[in-house]
């Protein structure tokens, strides 16, 4: 099961929240992403923190992740046997960041 997602936020904590909701809702969709989620939250938190607080700029987050598995989708006889994520922060100015939604 895969997913994919872009978000903008007006700082750093904000676009940790939206990172936080996405997630969320892949979980919800997609529940055997429970296993990564927190793994992934904590990837995209790292990446957004090394970005610095800059006046007129807002922070962008690309998310792509991955997991798949053998046996049935429960915590018994669930084996994973592949995880992926890929994670890109940057700055960006607003109309930029409208312009790739």
């Amino acid at each position: 099961m895969s997913y994919s997602f872009q978000i903008s936020g007006g700082d750093k904590l904000i676009a940790k929240q939206l990172v936080a909701q996405q997630l969320d809702a892949v979980v919800k969709a997609q529940p055997i992403h429970d296993v990564d989620k927190n793994a992934a939250y904590a990837a995209a938190y790292e990446f957004i923190d090394l970005l610095p607080d800059m006046e007129g700029k807002i922070v962008q987050v690309t998310m792509n992740g991955s997991i798949s598995w053998t046996g049935l989708e429960s915590s018994e006889g669930r084996e994973i046997t592949a995880v992926q994520v890929s994670i890109s922060a940057y700055l960006t100015t607003p109309a930029k960041a409208e312009l790739a939604a």
